[in-house]
């Protein structure tokens, strides 16, 4: 589990099925997207985190991201403050 809760995307990017550049897309994310962060992975030495995002429609809203497009939020699980 990641130690992170939340971030904010930097870029437009892909939302994957999988962990993996050649996975499914389900969608793209704009850039500056708050994403809510249920879980990390490292595939192939690249920190992925399986994040969801917020939308009306519970549709193709959950996948991974990798750690390049995302800017974490100071807020750790547990209430621990700072990067």
């Amino acid at each position: 589990d990641s130690s992170y809760k939340e971030g904010t995307t930097n870029s437009t990017c892909s939302l994957y099925i999988s962990p993996c550049t050649n996975s499914k897309i389900l969608r793209k994310v704009e850039n500056s997207t708050k994403v809510y962060i249920s879980s990390t992975a490292i595939i192939k030495n690249k920190k992925w985190f399986e994040i969801t995002v917020p939308c009306e429609k519970n549709e193709n809203n959950r996948g991974w991201i990798e750690e390049n497009n995302l800017n974490l939020s100071a807020i750790y699980i547990g209430g621990k403050n700072g990067l």
